[in-house]
């Protein structure tokens, strides 16, 4: 799981395989590019990260680690290139989120090696305490949360409770000693994207407890609703020339055609129930569906491997047969066969496809 956080002019993305990297957001028109900078002191996946803009700072909290989740905070400084351990949280999470709201640092929820937790924690950047104090608790348990700050407000919204996403939305103001519930989100989320645009806060993506998400939500107000954003519809590509004159052709056109590839029956002596009680004596005969008409080749009769086929078209009609020895196919008519004591033939006509 990767964390990103805004610091400056740059977008800041700490990986789970223990590297940092910054993106210059006014050079990502013109080509901006991903730098590595000073590997974290230690490897993580689901950490929270938060940036503290005013003194140029970035913090890595928590995390899973070694089949437990961490206490570990660290800071990093992008004028030096290098990170500091910070004061540990009280409580290991992993999955927690983090943000700087009123001149602290801020964790929500998450996880510890077993169970969710509502618990929060706050650091003062200030420089009056050196140590993580309980803050007021999220109004239920849960991991994977979103949060961000908001017109003044701390804003949790979404997670997972363990067995379910949820759609609950909390926001905590200044001073206030417990979180009030907020407008629900439309879609329940696990671990969605949320950021503020232009007063507006966005929930984008996220897991809703069958599938994942690629639909964004924005709340105007906090005491709105939220609102779906309509997407686009996705482009679709032009359907090649031949696939076009394919499904273009009527079913009355296709059945012209296979007709046009054979030759009639040229003798009425041959009639559709002597030529099928010829081919009821064929073993490993195979069919195969072509077009409107089902072709009925191969087998062997009377002890020799021969080539037979014959072809039904719509509602049963017969629109030709063709018997060629195993060697070759023939293309003249091959003498007439006899009929046997039983009155079945030993052979058929040859009648070919062109």
């Amino acid at each position: 799981m990767t964390g990103f956080s805004r610091l400056f002019d740059s977008v800041w993305s700490v990986s789970r395989v223990s590297r940092v990297s910054p993106h210059v957001s006014q050079d990502a028109a013109g080509g901006g590019a991903w730098r590595a900078r000073a590997r974290l002191p230690l490897a993580r996946s689901y950490a929270a990260a938060a940036a503290d803009e005013a003194r140029g700072q970035l913090y890595v909290m928590g995390g899973w680690a070694g089949g437990r989740s961490l206490r570990a905070v660290h800071r990093y400084s992008p004028a030096d290139d290098r990170w500091a351990e910070a004061p540990p949280l009280l409580t290991g999470r992993s999955q927690c989120a983090g943000v700087v709201w009123e001149d602290a640092l801020w964790v929500f929820g998450g996880c510890d090696a077993w169970n969710c937790l509502a618990s929060t924690e706050r650091l003062p950047l200030d420089g009056r305490s050196a140590a993580w104090t309980e803050g007021p608790a999220l109004p239920t348990a849960r991991r994977s949360v979103g949060a961000a700050v908001w017109r003044g407000l701390a804003v949790a919204a979404g997670g997972s409770a363990g067995s379910a996403s949820l759609r609950a939305t909390a926001l905590l103001a200044p001073g206030a000693a417990a979180w009030r519930a907020g407008p629900e989100l439309r879609r329940a989320r696990a671990a969605p994207a949320l950021a503020e645009l232009g007063d507006v806060l966005y929930a984008a993506g996220g897991f809703s407890g069958k599938e994942f998400l690629a639909c964004v939500e924005c709340l105007y107000e906090p005491d709105g609703e939220w609102t779906t954003l309509c997407a686009p519809p996705a482009p679709r590509a032009p359907p090649p020339a031949a696939a076009t004159a394919a499904a273009a052709e009527t079913e009355d056109a296709r059945v012209s055609r296979c007709r046009s590839r054979v030759r009639p029956q040229r003798s009425a002596e041959y009639s559709r129930s002597r030529l099928f009680a010829a081919g009821a004596q064929r073993r490993g005969v195979a069919g195969r569906l072509v077009g409107p008409s089902v072709a009925d080749p191969g087998g062997t009769h009377d002890r020799r491997s021969q080539r037979y086929a014959r072809v039904v078209g719509p509602a049963g009609t017969r629109l030709a047969s063709c018997c060629t020895s195993t060697s070759k196919f023939f293309s003249r008519r091959a003498p007439r066969s006899h009929l046997d004591d039983n009155g079945d033939f030993e052979g058929v006509d040859r009648h070919f496809l062109h």
